[in-house]
Parts: structure tokens; sequence; C-alpha cells
């Protein structure tokens, strides 16, 4: 008889790469901008930067809005580091994803998720040796199509020191998608703390999915269906063997 123990276990991997899980958001730099599973892009020749920052006496938490064409999946983000404090490798700070009710808002409808990471301690560093694109790996989140989402960072470390960094930015309203937009205090994850400053410009940045999670589960059945087919020619080898 076929031993079909090995199936339960592919279930339950399958259950585990069709599942969203929220955990820290993960940053990472490069010498170079994405170019794998991008959705959604906003890249120009920068006009000039855009802080963002907490210090003792200062706090601009920045966003940048963004429109679905499609649904998908998504992944990560990415923006053009131009400058960097000195506070900032090992900040701690946290994302929030927000819903707008159109490209031209900047006030929330509401929240989808908000998490938190640490950036390297060799961020300075590495941005010196010429890794410029900072990306956040944030929690797999089904987007909408045709719908308007924005990100906001915060930085959540206590403010006895400068934290830092500037993006790179596009003047005079260049992205019809969405603005980049400010907000001088405000808690991660409850837009009604904040007062929302429309700059007209708009950040580069980089929008990135991840394959369908039906795409795992289809390769999944078909790794099941030749571990099946090859149990199945085992056992008439063996069943053969005891015949003869």
């Amino acid at each position: 008889m076929l031993r079909l123990g090995f199936l339960p276990s592919v279930a339950i991997l399958a259950s585990a790469l069709v599942t969203d899980s929220f955990g820290a958001v993960i940053s990472s730099t490069s010498k170079t901008e994405p170019t794998s599973n991008l959705e959604i892009s906003f890249v120009k020749v920068p006009d000039g930067n855009y802080g963002w920052k907490k210090t003792p006496t200062d706090v601009r938490n920045i966003g940048q809005t963004f429109t679905t064409t499609s649904s998908f999946t998504l992944n990560a983000f990415t923006l053009q580091i131009d400058a960097m404090g000195s506070a900032a490798p090992g900040a701690a700070f946290s994302v929030s994803l927000y819903t707008y009710s159109s490209a031209a808002s900047i006030v929330p409808t509401s929240t989808v998720w908000t998490d938190s990471g640490t950036f390297s301690n060799t961020l300075s560093s590495d941005f010196q040796n010429g890794e410029i694109y900072l990306t956040f790996s944030v929690p797999d989140t089904v987007l909408n199509a045709n719908t308007t989402y924005g990100f906001v960072l915060y930085f959540t470390s206590p403010d006895s020191s400068t934290q830092y960094i500037s993006f790179a930015q596009k003047y005079g309203k260049p992205y019809a998608g969405g603005t980049l937009f400010y907000a001088t205090s405000g808690t991660p994850g409850n837009p009604g703390t904040s007062s929302w400053v429309n700059t007209n410009n708009s950040l580069n940045f980089w929008i990135q999915s991840i394959p369908e999670p039906s795409f795992y589960a289809f390769c999944l059945v078909g790794i099941g269906l030749v571990l099946i087919g090859r149990g199945m020619r085992k056992q008439e080898g063996i069943s053969q063997e005891v015949g003869s």
C-alpha cells in the first residue's frame, strides 16, 4: 500500500506559505534600485531632498501616497537616500500603512497596519559606501485595485539626539497617483493625532509585490503529485520483487 504520510506535511507547509504573518519591519540598503516584482514606481532626476527627522526640538514624520491600478500583495517599498544624520544608525522607527479617499488627499481614512523596526548600526557606513537605496520589507498585505494607500515613517527612539534621513524628491506635483506629505507630531497607527501638510512634491519610490500565495500552493500541489508518482512506482517495484 502506498504510504501517504508526507501529505499532511505538504498541507501544513502550503498553509504556512499562504498565510500572511506580521513581524518587525526589516530595512536593508543597496547600491542599485529594485527591479524585480515592481508594481508601482516613481523615479525622476531629483530636484532636492526632504528630511524625515526627530530631534530634541523638532519632529517631522513623512509619508508618500500611491495609487494602485491592480490588486497585488505588497512586500516592500524603497526610497532613495540623499543625506543622513549621525543618530540614524541604530534608531528605532515605525511604519504605518493607511488608506486615502483619493490621490489628492493627505488625510488617512483608515489604518491598514502599523509595524516597527530598528536600523542597522552600519546604516551610515553603508550609505557612505554608495548604498543609497533604502528598502523597508513590510508585512505582506493584499492591496486592492484602484485604491490610494500611503506609508508614513516615524522615528520612535528617544529624541535626545538628531535622528535624520533625507530622501530624494521631485518638485511640482510630478506624480499624479499621490504626493509627499508630512506632520510635525503624531502617533504611529493613529492618524487622527496628526495635522498633515501637503508638499505637492513626490519622493522617488519603488513598490514591490510578491508572487501571489496561489502560486506557492500550485507549486506544492505539483511537488505532491510528483512525490505520489514516485511512491507508487517504488511500491510497484517492491510488489514485483516479492511476486517473483
